[in-house]
């Protein structure tokens, strides 16, 4: 027969599971006040003061339950990942040990032993236990979801990727997998599928910060600025505490230039030194505006003394680099940018390049291209923006963007998954030039359809849609007989200049070239020797533009984009930095100003350092 306390403890179980965690609280510490031996009672209250942030009582009554029961391994855990929570990382360390002494093998154990080393920095040994539990335990769920973070953290998106698929697999409802999967589809600029995730997990737990938080970070990512805002502010009122999502919406502000918001997010953060890295990196950026580059400095050098991550670690050295460049210490902030690319190993091989463009050149050869199939599309919507990444692209479209008649689309990966979902459909070759000698002209009105479906414009008045993604260029000839009445303008600027400004800043894993400056000049010399190649061959409109007259002469300049475009004048052109809009690219502080030319010849103050540049640029 069921006593008194057994009934209490059942309610109380009742109350955890409901997510009622004062109430479940309350009753425990009622039950081991009532009975002080009770083990089990301090045991859970310890986990409900853990999950509420309260570490000190936590670790107060799980001390008490393993004094009352100091071979059960709940208890010991539980101590473990509190004090990993807490900051002792030798006492957890020496708790997780006592749990595998009591219970071998444990597949949770293993895991949450894992995520400590993994946290040190130690991520071959939190490989090699995860490892050890998918061969011992192959249908546990926790162990795919940190093994896919310790690869996600030691730049292996892939990798992550199939072991986040397979915890979900597992267990579709499985919120945590579901977010890091988003959050390194995001990382692949795969938005769209990031998207699902995100939607996925919000449709078990609506209210998570957790996901909500992650969902932000996409819509920043994607431009959506707006939506971004609503996830932070809602994960907050959730998580009122989480230093984490107070950065990200300080970052937000930041971009937007809402500076005195931000600030006010930041400023209680850096006063009890609790500034994440991502939040010391905004903080930065605010004191750099205000030419305080000490102050900015010491919040990133403090930062930089707990951080363990490899990739915040990458992120906190660019923005050093940038800090001191603008003091003017070159070979201290090309130490730093040298440190970030050789830490970064999240690349794809110049090679990889080099054989894509021959494969695309080859195929696109002046015999074969007249007998080539093109669309029917007669729509003039799309206006092409490429060039390397750094020679101006963002400055082109927020320029364009200013005229009324031009929805400004920035970054998108639009024809890269169409050449991707063709080489991926089911009995279709994956080889790409047969995918492309495949194509047909009804198959090109059906894919540019659908493009033009999805850049469609609510507003009638607007007659150009800009798509500013650099590396479409490589994609011009499909772009021409996709839409043959589209536009294009290709971004020049000088080499040097190009591939340092490139080598300055941290770009996606598909921008593998960016790491090494001979590379970078590999891909440069590639990449132009190919937009003189479209230029002399393709029937689409292009027009070049070279940043440094643009910015020597930017009426003239303007006026040459504007009626290319074939738009009438629009005074607003010439006064772009004073869009309100918001750019989602390294260059988002640039193009709110007004034109600039200090960034020519910029390679000058680096010059020794460019030896191996130089080479690769003149090979």
């Amino acid at each position: 027969m069921a006593t008194e306390s057994d009934i209490s403890h059942a309610h109380a179980l009742e109350l955890f599971n409901a997510k009622l965690l004062d109430q479940a609280l309350a009753m425990y510490e009622q039950l081991f006040t009532l009975d002080r031996k009770d083990a089990q009672a301090w045991h859970m209250a310890s986990a409900i003061a853990g999950m509420s942030g309260d570490y000190a009582a936590a670790r107060a009554y799980s001390e008490q339950a393993i004094t009352l029961s100091p071979q059960s391994h709940g208890p010991r855990l539980n101590l473990a990942n509190i004090l990993q929570a807490s900051g002792d990382i030798q006492g957890a360390l020496h708790q997780f040990n006592r749990a595998l002494e009591i219970k071998p093998g444990d597949p949770q154990t293993q895991t949450d032993l894992a995520g400590l080393h993994a946290r040190l920095g130690e991520f071959s040994m939190a490989e090699s236990l995860l490892q050890s539990v998918i061969q011992n335990t192959p249908a546990y769920a926790n162990a795919y979801n940190a093994l896919g973070n310790v690869y996600r953290e030691t730049s292996r998106p892939d990798a992550a990727a199939n072991c986040f698929q397979q915890a979900i697999r597992i267990r579709p409802d499985y919120v945590d997998a579901l977010c890091n999967l988003g959050a390194v589809l995001s990382e692949q600029l795969r938005f769209q599928d990031a998207d699902s995730c995100y939607s996925a997990a919000l449709r078990y737990q609506p209210d998570n910060p957790s996901i909500l938080h992650g969902y932000g970070n996409l819509h920043q990512s994607t431009g959506n600025f707006d939506k971004a805002r609503d996830c932070y502010q809602q994960a907050l009122t959730q998580n009122p505490a989480d230093t984490g999502l107070a950065a990200s919406l300080a970052s937000l502000y930041e971009r937007c230039g809402e500076q005195e918001s931000a600030a006010a997010l930041l400023e209680p953060l850096k006063e009890s030194r609790q500034l994440t890295p991502d939040a010391a990196i905004t903080y930065a950026n605010l004191c750099s505006k205000n030419g305080n580059y000490t102050a900015a400095i010491q919040a990133l050098q403090d930062t930089l003394e707990t951080t363990q991550s490899p990739g915040k670690i990458i992120d906190i050295y660019f923005s050093l680099g940038e800090l001191y460049d603008r003091r003017g210490e070159y070979d201290k902030a090309f130490d730093y940018f040298r440190k970030a690319n050789n830490l970064d190993t999240s690349s794809v091989a110049v090679q990889d390049y080099s054989a894509f463009v021959e494969v695309i050149s080859e195929f696109y050869n002046s015999q074969r291209w007249p007998s080539l199939p093109r669309s029917g599309s007669k729509s003039e919507l799309p206006v092409f923006i490429v060039g390397m990444p750094r020679t101006g692209t963002s400055l082109v479209e927020q320029i364009l963007a200013s005229h009324p008649q031009v929805r400004p689309g920035g970054e998108r990966n639009d024809i890269f998954t169409i050449v991707d979902s063709l080489q991926t459909k089911p009995g279709r070759s994956r080889n790409l030039q047969g995918v492309l000698e495949a194509l047909t002209t009804e198959r090109l009105d059906e894919l540019s359809a659908d493009y033009l479906a999805s850049i469609e414009s609510p507003s009638e008045e607007h007659m150009r849609f800009t798509d500013k993604t650099p590396l479409h260029g490589i994609l011009l000839g499909f772009i021409n007989q996709l839409l043959p009445r589209s536009r294009v303008i290709i971004c020049n600027r000088a080499p040097l200049d190009t591939c340092l400004s490139i080598y300055f800043h941290r770009f996606n894993a598909f921008q593998g070239y960016a790491r090494r400056l001979d590379d970078l000049g590999v891909f440069y010399r590639e990449y132009y020797a190919l937009m003189e190649y479209w230029i002399n061959i393709l029937d689409i409109n292009i027009l070049s533009i070279q940043y440094e007259e643009l910015v020597k002469n930017p009426d003239k300049t303007i006026h040459k984009l504007i009626e290319f475009c074939g738009l009438e004048w629009d005074e607003n052109c010439l006064s772009f930095y004073k869009n309100k809009r918001t750019v989602n690219t390294p260059s988002y502080n640039q193009v709110r100003r007004p034109i600039y030319t200090s960034s020519i010849e910029r390679w000058k103050n680096y010059d020794k350092h460019l030896k191996k540049l130089r080479s690769a640029l003149n090979s």
